[in-house]
């Protein structure tokens, strides 16, 4: 069976999770910005789904995340 229509939605976020939003695209190859966080959210979610259900409260403050 087919899935339904895809569903639209807007994002706000900052300049700099874009520019490295569109490094990983570009350094994979990936066509659109949209495909690109598709790929991402499903690899996330898909880690998360390995490591059993996540907790109330368990994503951590951006703020304290380190990037490469």
């Amino acid at each position: 069976m087919a899935e339904a229509k895809s569903t639209k939605i807007q994002l706000m976020i900052e300049p700099s999770l874009i520019d490295r939003l569109d490094n990983w695209r570009f350094a994979n190859r990936i066509g659109s910005r949209a495909a690109a966080m598709r790929s991402l959210i499903n690899r996330g979610l898909a880690s998360e789904n390995e490591k059993g259900p996540a907790s109330v409260g368990a994503l951590p403050d951006p703020e304290q995340l380190t990037h490469p």
